[in-house]
């Protein structure tokens, strides 16, 4: 690798890391794992309240002096807007909008996904699990599991409740995965180099290895591992079963009968292994 390009990235995440704690001292309430990626605009932070694990990313510009909730495990994309005032037009002392402000906060829950550009209106409630497209307009109420995408924003359809409950039961958190770990200094290259060899044995030997055989053997961050690996070797799979997360290669799949898969896969895991078999022949 690049030393120049180290070293620009050793110095981005020293300056990710101050802009995060920064920030997080000046919320009203911060809960563990805040990430702040890149630069923010928050007007009255002494009004926000962020639960734990809540990523922001980078342009955020929020008007907060109505306050702000954000649950836990919730991603907020690039370059959103959140409003939580506005300016009196119904009763004004003066033109073109009065000097008077309605303060209207905005709540949203837990496991809640914005994606890029959207714009949230103030007095918005955006329910747990649910997904706003890039560039929607949130002006209302947004039920929990919905997706919605538009202006102004619209449900077009609702998440699978089982499955959504089931990873919420689990503690399946994304950046639990993938992105906590790089918070707290936990490095992927160094992770595989030193772990790298024990899963592919098992991956050659069993054809699976999950987070409790890690966890075994004192590694930290199982999850993050696995993820790690899975992205550096294409051929297996890394995907959640009963008891936690699982990294198989597909032929070791592909060589199981349906009634082994269904115990540790759902329908859609065991669709999309059929659908790979061919090339792993």
């Amino acid at each position: 690798m690049n030393p120049l390009r180290s070293v620009g990235r050793a110095y981005r995440a020293i300056v990710r890391r101050w802009r995060t704690r920064r920030l997080c001292r000046r919320l009203a309430a911060c809960g563990p794992y805040f990430v702040l990626e890149g630069r923010a605009m928050i007007s009255h932070p002494q009004q926000v309240r962020v639960g734990a694990n809540v990523h922001l990313g980078d342009g955020l510009w929020a008007q907060t002096a109505g306050g702000l909730t954000i649950g836990d495990n919730v991603i907020i994309s690039h370059r959103c807007t959140i409003h939580t005032v506005n300016h009196d037009i119904r009763y004004p002392d003066a033109l073109p909008y009065g000097t008077r402000y309605i303060h209207k906060p905005v709540v949203i829950e837990s496991h809640v996904w914005v994606g890029m550009d959207v714009i949230i209106t103030p007095g918005s409630h955006i329910g747990e699990g649910a997904v706003i497209g890039m560039g929607a307009v949130v002006a209302g109420e947004i039920p929990p599991l919905a997706i919605a995408v538009g202006n102004p924003a619209r449900v077009i359809k609702y998440r699978d409740v089982e499955r959504f409950r089931r990873l919420k039961a689990g503690g399946y958190w994304l950046r639990k995965v993938r992105g906590i770990p790089q918070t707290e200094g936990w490095s992927a290259q160094r992770a595989l180099r030193r772990w790298g060899e024990m899963i592919a044995a098992h991956l050659s030997t069993e054809g699976f290895i999950t987070t409790s055989m890690l966890t075994a053997e004192g590694v930290p961050w199982p999850e993050a591992l696995l993820y790690a690996y899975a992205r550096q070797h294409p051929e297996s799979r890394f995907t959640l079963h009963k008891e936690g997360y699982l990294l198989y290669a597909v032929a070791w799949g592909c060589a199981q009968s349906d009634e082994v898969l269904s115990d540790l896969l759902d329908a859609e895991e065991v669709h999309w292994l059929h659908q790979h078999c061919h090339d792993a022949d």
